[in-house]
């Protein structure tokens, strides 16, 4: 195997203009660096229209011949060797025609290949590649991609977390975290970070949204899968009343608790806000259990819950 040159080639959205897709083509990365480092530029990205895609007629639209297309992979090495780009061009203009249709039919967001190699007599070959596809696509689309999800490779409480139909991503800290809303969570990520500084160093340990179903079932699987991370030591439920009224969440989470029993073992603090506020926190008084702590404010929840997990 003799490489005369490697390229990077990959198509991902373009999030500039809507509809359009970006082709990027650069060179390996030892080679980028270095031309960048000389103020030469390494870089190079081309706009696709998704309604053009790229049939035969469309790269001449997109690049004015096949021999301009071919080119720009071919330019930095032009120096090195005559070369024969006419040969090249029907192997590069399938291989993108190639990556433009895995890109589309299978909702990716990112098609790769890297490296493509000019090989000793003028062949392109693609010595690895990348895909990366669209989960919430692929949940509803593409059913079949689920054959090339490696399990073993999956973070087991964020495998457990998606049996379940949870919203959750494993961070690093200590402080477990329950929201309805990605919003409302995310801001509770930025409150419990600027709460543990006072508490340890203390940082959120997931990102778990629940969304409008916090009933006693939803509540004890999200409460399963914190609890089982043996880097929680408190746990914060943040949950603003809406559709989803305060007391429909305070029955869950003591429905939650009669279903965990004694696997419930770290503390809780609630923070509830919205709609049927009173009588949520009504009924987590009269539960009066151990282990919930119930705060009015967001930030006051978030001070006690650093607080436990550094206790």
């Amino acid at each position: 195997l003799y490489s005369y040159g490697t390229w990077l080639n990959r198509l991902l959205p373009d999030r500039e203009i809507p509809g359009d897709i970006e082709i990027t083509d650069d060179m390996d990365d030892v080679t980028m660096d270095l031309l960048a480092s000389e103020g030469y530029p390494a870089l190079k990205q081309q706009r696709l229209c998704r309604a053009l895609g790229v049939t035969t007629g469309s790269f001449y639209t997109h690049f004015g011949s096949w021999q301009a297309f071919t080119g720009r992979f071919l330019e930095h090495w032009t120096e090195q060797r005559t070369l024969q780009i006419a040969e090249l061009a029907d192997q590069a203009v399938a291989m993108v025609q190639s990556l433009w249709k895995v890109f589309v039919e299978e909702d990716a967001t990112l098609v790769e290949v890297n490296p493509l190699a000019r090989l000793e007599g003028d062949k392109l070959e693609a010595l690895d590649g990348k895909v990366s596809l669209d989960e919430n696509a692929s949940e509803v689309r593409h059913p079949h991609h689920e054959e090339f999800e490696i399990r073993e490779e999956a973070d087991p409480l964020e495998a457990k977390a998606k049996d379940k139909g949870l919203n959750y991503v494993k961070l690093d800290g200590e402080v477990g975290i329950i929201g309805n809303g990605a919003g409302l969570v995310m801001s509770t990520l930025d409150v419990v970070a600027y709460a543990g500084e006072k508490h340890g160093g203390v940082k959120p340990a997931n990102f778990l949204d629940i969304g409008g179903g916090a009933n006693a079932q939803v509540m004890a699987d999200g409460l399963d899968v914190i609890l089982n991370d043996p880097q929680v030591k408190s746990v914060f439920v943040n949950v603003f009343g809406g559709i989803t009224a305060c007391d429909e969440v305070a029955n869950g989470i003591k429905g939650a608790l009669e279903i965990l029993g004694d696997a419930a073992t770290k503390p809780l603090v609630v923070r509830l806000d919205g709609n049927n506020v009173d009588k949520g926190r009504a009924i987590l008084a009269e539960l009066d259990h151990p282990l919930v702590t119930t705060v009015d404010t967001m930030d006051g929840a978030a001070d006690k819950a650093a607080e436990l997990a550094n206790a």
